[in-house]
């Protein structure tokens, strides 16, 4: 997930993460699609839309079945990158009952494939708000972006989500703050190594890290 408001460098960073070949996903996907209601009106992404095989501007929960037909039908080892980028304020998710489509593909989607094949799809989903992901969504990700300087109310949801980074929502707070010392730092939170990064290059914490410590004590 990558979380922040207007103009906190969103759309940079999952160009960057899907397109430049400085990381390691540019080549790992053959087949990308981008899900936007405003990517032919913005100037920052409309020059790289001729890098995704299909760009659609507006979402429907038909639309992702037939995303995810055209991949379970797919007999070849490709592998596909979805990003839906702010779009999921304007979803209705469902917090009670049957999930609705989009939740239901975040659960399973580590397991799409052919049938010989699983893994085949991956998603970046961008949002302007922490406060528009479900619960469910929130426990189905692998990684977070947290973009741009959020508002106290925002940020003591995320610290009440999140407090496993750090191992209280108040060490969250003060590690967000700690990745926040330029305009564009990015808090980046490895949910599969339970580590807290500013941007790419420095650890702030990490769980290994909070072992070792209170094994020495």
């Amino acid at each position: 997930f990558i979380i922040g408001r207007v103009k906190a460098g969103k759309s940079l960073l999952w160009m960057n993460l899907a397109l430049n070949e400085n990381f390691k996903y540019c080549n790992l996907f053959q087949v990308k699609i981008l899900i936007s209601s405003t990517a032919f009106n913005d100037k920052i992404v409309a020059p790289v839309l001729d890098n995704f095989d299909f760009v659609f501007n507006e979402y429907s929960e038909d639309l992702l079945d037939e995303i995810i037909d055209m991949i379970e039908s797919d007999e070849t080892d490709n592998k596909y990158l979805l990003v839906l980028e702010d779009i999921v304020g304007n979803i209705n998710f469902k917090r009670t009952g049957k999930i609705d489509k989009l939740t239901g593909l975040i659960t399973k989607y580590r397991h799409i494939g052919n049938g010989d094949q699983e893994g085949k799809l991956s998603l970046i989903i961008v949002s302007q708000e922490f406060k528009y992901l479900n619960v469910i969504a929130r426990q189905n990700a692998s990684a977070y972006f947290l973009m741009g300087v959020s508002p106290q109310s925002e940020l003591k949801k995320m610290s009440e989500s999140l407090s496993v980074f750090g191992g209280s929502d108040k060490k969250f707070i003060e590690l967000y703050k700690k990745s926040k010392t330029k305009k564009f730092d990015f808090m980046y939170l490895s949910i599969d190594y339970l580590e807290v990064y500013r941007n790419f290059d420095k650890l702030l914490w990490s769980q290994d890290q909070e072992y070792e410590e209170e094994a020495e004590k």
